[in-house]
């Protein structure tokens, strides 16, 4: 169940969002060039130079952008760990209904089988009296 969202009171611009200074010193840094491009892959140099842009923002900035990327996870990780469970649960129910249909078949027939002896008897007693 998701909640409704609250409208912040006042919704910041990027220039009191962003350290606009560091950004772009960190922006014209050359170690940053080295980050952005490294010989490992394209997502190790994403991450760090995240890491380091996040830096810049205000401590209110971070926590919002922190709240909602683990919103944006905590959706794909409820999404896929619904998925393996259906995957995994619905064979494990399934074989659960058969082994409960059985026992409830078995049971049936022993208290049909009770029943029937009973009815017997009593007309048997019916017979004999009368």
């Amino acid at each position: 169940m998701k909640s409704a969202k609250t409208q912040p009171a006042q919704v910041p611009t990027l220039t009191e969002v962003v350290d606009m200074d560091a950004a772009l010193a960190l922006r014209a840094s050359p170690a940053l060039e080295l980050v952005t491009h490294p010989a490992g892959g394209r997502d190790e140099g994403r991450v760090e130079r995240s890491s380091a842009l996040v830096g810049c923002l205000s401590l209110e900035a971070q926590a919002a952008l922190t709240q909602q990327v683990l919103r944006s996870v905590q959706a794909q990780v409820d999404s896929v760990l619904n998925e393996r469970l259906k995957d995994i649960l619905v064979p494990i129910l399934a074989q659960c209904a058969e082994t409960m249909m059985a026992a409830l078949r078995v049971e049936l027939a022993s208290t049909l089988h009770e029943v029937v002896a009973q009815a017997v008897a009593l007309q048997a007693d019916r017979r004999d009296a009368a």
